[in-house]
């Protein structure tokens, strides 16, 4: 009997066919999950904003009552400005430096980063945001960027969006702070 001088290297087809098989079924069950997990994101990321502005908007109010200073007076806290109890929905400290504004005189002249923004420690980078006004208050409304990329986007944009964070200033009383998220499984 004749011994073949050549082994047996490789797989056959058959086994190709069964490990590739194999590797399609989890590629089908994971690649689904795996994109699902990146839509909650969106969502993750304005819950996790509506928290850290809540928390920034009591913080700003206990530095406030702990400095003894009035609810109309202009206050700072880590380069955070507001008055009323509140941080300032807008970055106004430009206009305070050069002092164009008081606690009376604010007007519609916002640029930078939000003052809510800092104070709650979010990054402008992640979300595109604008500004509104109104006699009595100000506000921010933001979507997270890869949502609307437009830079600046109009509030009905970033409200048809259906997931968004908004925070409004008020002269009077307590900030609105608003969040809506059914769009941010996108």
């Amino acid at each position: 009997m004749k011994k073949n001088k050549y082994k047996h290297k490789g797989f056959t087809l058959t086994e190709l066919v069964i490990v590739l098989s194999i590797i399609v079924i989890l590629a089908a069950i994971a690649i689904p999950k795996l994109l699902s997990i990146a839509k909650y994101a969106n969502k993750a990321l304005v819950d996790n904003a509506i928290s850290s502005i809540k928390s920034a908007v009591s913080i700003f109010e206990s530095a406030t009552v702990l400095s003894k200073k009035s609810n109309n007076e202009i206050v700072s806290f880590s380069n955070v400005y507001g008055i009323n109890y509140q941080p300032y929905a807008h970055n106004f400290k430009g206009l305070i430096d050069k002092g164009q504004m008081t606690g009376e005189d604010q007007s519609s002249h916002y640029f930078g980063e939000p003052e809510i923004f800092k104070a709650a420690g979010l990054d402008v980078e992640d979300w595109s945001y604008t500004f509104l006004d109104t006699k009595k208050s100000y506000a921010v409304i933001a979507t997270p960027k890869n949502i609307l990329p437009a830079f600046p986007p109009t509030a009905t944009q970033i409200r048809e969006t259906e997931c968004y964070v908004e925070y409004e200033w008020k002269s009077e009383g307590y900030p609105y702070i608003n969040a809506k998220t059914n769009g941010c499984a996108r």
